[in-house]
């Protein structure tokens, strides 16, 4: 197994007897390489459109008391009162820093996890494993996302306190860090894993069952950006409203008072209390927004990245000429021709 692994995650030369290169064997290294960039290239685009979106939604969710009763009402106010610089996109470069390095280690990780399990260890191409790979991909990933994730939401729902006013995503780390150590910097990272893997794993498992079925009715005919945009949206919003209770208590707990003002001891008794004290509607709140945040998020992202991995491989493919390949870099993957 490790034996297999290590040769085919080696980059390959071969040489005629002048030294010149004559073939290159593609790896599933150069391949996650490509999956990171386009990863990359794809949440840069999402998160700078829909970041907005997502401050309303924290915003509706942490508030204890109702100050907002709605998105529209929560959008004017935001804007009235802090404008949109600093109101509707304030945590974006922590967003973007923690988001872009995390994309990339996801979806690297899950395509590389689905080309073993399809291709080389015999498991069945249906929707469990693209479940599976989705999961592992995000658990990979949240080791740069959960610290990211606290600064912005404290940065997005700073005018509903309690008393924290940053000056910028480094200001930010810099206090909480001082503040509550790495304990603050990871607050939530078991509910952040409790919304976002199975968010994850749904999206990506919607998405693939959803293209597969939509491909043969087009008969094979490949897919464009709007379809895919199409398709990565109602994959988005399906999981976005499955996974909102998680997401609720994510936030109360990256966003309460440190010390003894600390409201909530776990994700447990951030749960009890919440349902105990609001009633059960309370973990839905929000849901909307989260809906209306991250179903286009997740169309613009998944669209994105399917077209910049298509180009990047094609690219990649006239670089050097090859006459013997692992692995297909001018189209669609083998993986998805099984289909």
């Amino acid at each position: 197994m490790w034996a297999f692994i290590v040769d085919n995650m080696s980059f390959g030369f071969s040489r005629g007897d002048s030294g010149e290169v004559k073939t290159f064997n593609k790896s599933l290294w150069e391949l996650a390489l490509i999956d990171a960039a386009a990863g990359g290239v794809a949440t840069v685009v999402a998160d700078c459109m829909m970041h907005p979106v997502d401050t309303v939604k924290a915003r509706l969710q942490a508030q204890r008391e109702t100050r907002y009763t709605g998105m529209i009402d929560c959008f004017r106010k935001v804007v009235q009162r802090e404008g949109a610089r600093r109101g509707l996109y304030a945590g974006l470069g922590a967003v973007l820093a923690g988001g872009i390095p995390c994309s990339m280690i996801v979806f690297s990780t899950y395509q590389t996890t689905r080309r073993l399990a399809h291709e080389h260890l015999s498991v069945p191409n249906d929707s469990s494993v693209d479940f599976v790979a989705g999961a592992v991909g995000e658990i990979c990933g949240l080791v740069t996302y959960v610290p990211s994730e606290v600064i912005a939401k404290r940065m997005q729902i700073s005018g509903l306190g309690p008393g924290r006013n940053y000056r910028s995503t480094t200001h930010a780390l810099k206090v909480i860090y001082q503040t509550e150590g790495l304990r603050g910097i990871y607050s939530g990272t078991f509910p952040t894993m409790l919304r976002d893997v199975p968010f994850t794993a749904l999206q990506f498992m919607f998405f693939e069952r959803m293209k597969t079925i939509y491909k043969r009715i087009r008969k094979d005919v490949p897919l464009s950006g709007v379809e895919l945009g199409v398709i990565g949206f109602a994959a988005g919003g399906a999981s976005a409203f499955i996974t909102n209770p998680f997401d609720v208590v994510k936030t109360r707990m990256q966003t309460q008072a440190s010390g003894s003002e600390r409201l909530y001891n776990s994700t447990w008794h951030c749960l009890r209390t919440t349902v105990k004290e609001e009633g059960s509607m309370a973990l839905f709140r929000g849901a909307v927004a989260r809906v209306m945040w991250l179903a286009p998020a997740s169309a613009l992202s998944l669209s994105v990245y399917e077209q910049a991995s298509s180009f990047l491989k094609k690219w990649r493919a006239h670089q050097l000429p090859v006459t013997e390949q692992k692995y297909d870099l001018s189209a669609a993957s083998a993986l998805d021709r099984r289909k």
